[in-house]
């Protein structure tokens, strides 16, 4: 294992700032770290290692000598300068979900399909995939390969902070205007609609057929970590009045006749992940907040009507478990078999 210099496009994001904090824990051996940023983040600190790191500009110069480039700022950040950064020598690790649907991009899960890694040399580019893709993909991915999966049904219960530290200041605001009897001059920013005590089933642009970009992505995702195109699946995103962690309720029909001893002893096998031990014991998003595992709970084998069906409550921190450590395990990776 050799050291590396890493740099993290969108360091001051909340997903930036998760990862800052995990790597100053990590045993990576990172000897630079570059911090990159919008204008409005050049000059601001961030602690790594006991040390002040200022946030520098993006652009063209930017990625000389950085092995790692992490992008966690959006798909317009990662569709201007992802391929420059390649062009400099930087292996890309890109979590904004822009080559989601592209073939010689790689959609990685370490422990799920670490195997897939090795097609960044394709473009120099690695998809780090959709929290909500991450936590699926793991329990789905052992029960398919003991028993097959014919469909699969998800309803998500995401928190804000998938959308930015925008999204978390808009609950913020929204939850002391509500008490302070203010709420009806609130107005959607970064979401589309008032978050506060409020639901919303809309995540990214909605096409002609009823889905969102997000469902979209996520199913995708979902299909390529477990290498199966055919897979069916929907999913159905809400974001919900929840900070941090994101829940999901899924429903997955399994190709063979199962005994719930079987399914239980199978999901077991899941990488990072936590079946919980009985119906009482499931974790909510605030329990998992600064976990790097998943939790899995509520499992359920559904009725005579569905012999073949099971559903399963799925939770975990979302800048956590679900994107920063996910990072680092592809860091971590490239690092030990392929820099």
């Amino acid at each position: 294992m050799r050291n590396c210099s890493l740099a993290i496009v969108g360091a001051t994001g909340a997903v930036g700032r998760e990862l800052v904090s995990a790597l100053s824990t990590s045993n990576l051996p990172i000897k630079k770290l570059k911090l990159l940023g919008s204008d409005d983040s050049i000059g601001k600190t961030l602690e790594f290692s006991s040390k002040e790191i200022y946030v520098d500009s993006l652009d063209r110069l930017a990625f000389k000598d950085v092995d790692i480039a992490v992008f966690v700022a959006g798909i317009d950040v990662s569709r201007q300068f992802a391929e420059e950064a390649t062009e400099s020598g930087a292996v890309v690790i890109d979590c904004s979900g822009l080559f989601v649907f592209e073939p010689d991009v790689p959609t990685v899960v370490p422990g799920v399909n670490s195997d897939d890694i090795e097609l960044y040399k394709n473009r120099g580019i690695i998809a780090s995939p959709h929290p909500v893709s991450i936590m699926l993909s793991s329990p789905l991915s052992v029960l398919e390969r003991e028993f097959g999966i014919e469909r699969v049904v998800v309803s998500t219960y995401q928190a804000v902070s998938g959308m930015g530290m925008k999204a978390v200041e808009e609950l913020m605001n929204q939850t002391r205007s509500w008490f302070e009897f203010d709420y009806a001059k609130q107005t959607a920013g970064r979401l589309p609609r008032r978050i506060a005590f409020n639901c919303i089933p809309e995540a990214g642009v909605i096409d002609k057929q009823g889905f969102c970009a997000e469902e979209k992505r996520i199913a995708g995702e979902v299909k390529r970590i477990l290498g199966d195109d055919g897979l069916r699946i929907v999913v159905n995103s809400v974001y919900v009045p929840v900070f941090s962690s994101h829940g999901a309720y899924v429903i997955a029909e399994l190709s063979e006749q199962f005994k719930p001893d079987a399914v239980v002893k199978t999901l077991k096998k899941a990488r990072w992940c936590q079946l919980e031990r009985d119906y009482r014991s499931y974790k909510t998003p605030v329990d998992m907040v600064g976990k790097d595992y998943i939790s899995i709970g509520r499992l359920k084998i559904l009725n005579d009507e569905y012999p073949d069906a099971l559903s399963m409550w799925i939770v975990a921190d979302n800048l956590s478990g679900g994107s920063s450590i996910n990072i680092l395990r592809i860091v971590d990776l490239l690092v030990k078999e392929y820099l």
